[in-house]
């Protein structure tokens, strides 16, 4: 997709209708919001011959929560993890933390020269999920054949298949779903090449997407005809103007006037230039950097490593790890406001199995760290 196209909701896929008499007809739309860390998907459909998907069927657009093993605190999302220690392999909540075949952050791996877009002063995780994250030539020591491609190509498999195998037939009947057709829109980040771009669309159609039936939007611009087509509190008119902050896990703003940033802003803006349909251009070029939440992550534990020290090694295991930092993302970074001003300033992390270490901060199973504000 060009960088300065014109975006409308009408720019969704359209499917052919069958032309048998007396069979309902619909076009079913998949969006897919493939992550670096977490994966969602939602769907809408319409009926009659001249379906097209449309702000006004808000009502009509489904969010897929039913996943393996969902979490309680992020059931619409699902891990884009995957792991070969089956066959298949097997792949988002299903996959353990320390599992040794699991590959983490591979979508990374899509895009060239990714390691220069994030800084990382202090040094590199030694964390098994670390090596996209930092190389997008990283290979897996066991799996050295296996491309991000390809790692994208089969977690999307997975996802295609649990999705018209398991979703739509808990909710629509066998026959219905017989003679009806399916469009995707698969999301792809601002700052992504196009090569990048193409690698995508090559694992969506290796996946089982059929190129005719696949649309490609960049997430701000995704998130863009959301907010200001289905949110009634946004009211644009005609050569309105606005921006979009997309700040998801991979890529994230920086503001120009923090003190500590050299980064590239994850911001774009848009103009509105039609309204129905709701066409929006964008205004200059959206440029961003690979500073999302994962980074905070990979620094969390960078953090532990640190306060452990000669110890780490020892208490740090792999599974310790992965449960830490799922502790990190859903307990803490998620919830955490600095601008409220009776938000904890001290978090107990628990590590259990652990004798106490005073000295550190551990005691009675909980580590204690503390938030400041850099000045």
């Amino acid at each position: 997709m060009a960088r300065n196209d014109t975006a409308s909701l009408r720019q969704l896929p359209r499917t052919s209708t069958s032309s048998k008499p007396n069979q309902t007809t619909s076009n079913f739309v998949v969006g897919i919001d493939f992550g670096t860390t977490f994966t969602g998907v939602a769907y809408a459909y319409t009926k009659g011959e001249n379906s097209v998907f449309d702000a006004s069927m808000i009502n009509e657009i489904f969010v897929v929560k039913a996943w393996p093993n969902p979490s309680s605190y992020y059931p619409e999302k699902t891990p884009s993890i995957l792991s070969y220690s089956t066959d298949p392999p097997s792949w988002g909540g299903n996959v353990k933390g320390d599992d040794p075949l699991r590959i983490a952050h591979f979508k990374l791996g899509l895009q060239e020269d990714i390691a220069s877009h994030y800084k990382n002063p202090s040094g590199s995780s030694s964390s098994h999920d670390a090596g996209y994250l930092m190389n997008r030539n990283w290979q897996h020591s066991v799996l050295p054949t296996k491309k991000p491609l390809d790692f994208t190509a089969d977690y999307l498999t997975n996802v295609v298949l649990h999705f018209t195998t398991k979703v739509l037939p808990s909710r629509y009947g066998e026959k219905f779903l017989q003679n009806q057709q399916i469009s995707y829109v698969l999301t792809v980040p601002a700052i992504w090449s196009d090569k990048a771009k193409e690698l995508t669309r090559q694992a969506a159609i290796t996946a089982g997407i059929h190129q005719d039936k696949l649309t490609l939007i960049t997430e701000p611009k995704a998130a863009a005809l959301f907010c200001a087509t289905l949110c009634q509190e946004v009211d644009l008119s005609v050569g309105d103007q606005f921006m979009i902050c997309d700040a998801g896990g991979e890529t994230v703003v920086r503001p120009p006037f923090h003190p500590h940033s050299d980064m590239a802003q994850d911001l774009i803006s848009y103009k509105v230039v039609r309204k129905s349909p709701f066409v929006i251009e964008e205004v200059g070029v959206g440029i961003g950097a690979a500073c999302g939440a994962v980074y905070l992550d990979q620094e969390f534990e960078k953090l532990l490593k640190l306060r452990f020290g000669e110890a780490a090694e020892k208490v740090l295991t792999a599974k310790r790890i992965t449960d830490l930092k799922h502790y990190f993302e859903t307990a803490i970074k998620r919830q955490f406001n600095p601008l409220n001003s009776s938000a904890d300033t001290d978090f107990e992390i628990p590590i259990a199995g652990v004798r106490d270490m005073l000295s550190l901060g551990f005691k009675d199973g909980y580590l204690t760290l503390r938030w400041f504000v850099l000045q």
